[in-house]
């Protein structure tokens, strides 16, 4: 996935700047995306689930509720589906029932293969961050992959929180591996089993004993390090 491309993912809310190059990209539609539109009944419809298909496309979330949406995007749509351009008041008004709200959710999913991950998934998302983990050690990197992870396997984001509580549980695991594994190499130092390394080596690089980039190392890991 291209750098900009990840710019929006898990964003809640439509941004309130879009460049012609963003409108193109997510919320232009295919032949098949525009026939499902087009079977919806009256322009503030086909609209409404236009809206939920590209901000899907751009984010990886559903569009929950409608804040202040932005001209340009309203204009272009109502280009795309050669409608009126509309005003905000007539959206508030569409989804004053939840019904139809939440219908234009799981149609926009059904749209573009996107669906919630269940628990037998989970797994695979934490492998996914823990081989990360050990390249990196960068909450907010961390955080952009596994964004972009989801959003790869048509999984829908969830909630912020939650994906930063599973990046700091793996850093926190890999924290306790790497300062233990690092005790280890510099007991065997100190007792004098180099297995072809010297104990300089050991003793000032605990990548090496660690095998993992230097940089993933946590300053907590560090700290127990100078101890020796």
């Amino acid at each position: 996935m291209q750098g900009w491309q990840s710019t929006y993912l898990g964003a809640r809310e439509v941004p309130r700047e879009l460049s012609s190059f963003e409108l193109q990209t997510f919320f232009t539609y295919s032949r098949a995306e525009h026939e499902l539109i087009g079977r919806r009944r009256g322009s503030m419809m086909k609209l409404g689930l236009a809206l939920h298909v590209g901000f899907l496309r751009m984010t990886g979330c559903p569009l929950n509720a409608f804040g202040i949406l932005p001209p340009v995007l309203l204009r272009h749509l109502a280009i795309e589906l050669d409608i009126d351009t509309p005003d905000l008041a007539s959206l508030r008004a569409l989804y004053a029932r939840g019904r139809t709200l939440s219908d234009h959710q799981l149609l926009a999913c059904q749209t573009l293969g996107f669906r919630r991950m269940v628990a037998h998934q989970r797994p695979a998302l934490v492998r996914a961050l823990r081989d990360e983990v050990s390249r990196c050690g960068d909450r907010e990197r961390l955080l952009s992959y596994g964004r972009q992870w989801l959003y790869q396997h048509r999984l829908i984001i969830f909630h912020e929180r939650a994906l930063r509580s599973l990046v700091a549980s793996e850093l926190a695991e890999f924290e306790a591996r790497a300062a233990a594994s690092y005790s280890t190499a510099c007991y065997l130092a100190t007792m004098g089993s180099r297995n072809g390394t010297s104990t300089t080596r050991w003793s000032t690089r605990p990548e090496l004993a660690l095998g993992c980039p230097s940089e993933a190392l946590d300053t907590t890991v560090r700290a127990s390090a100078r101890t020796y």
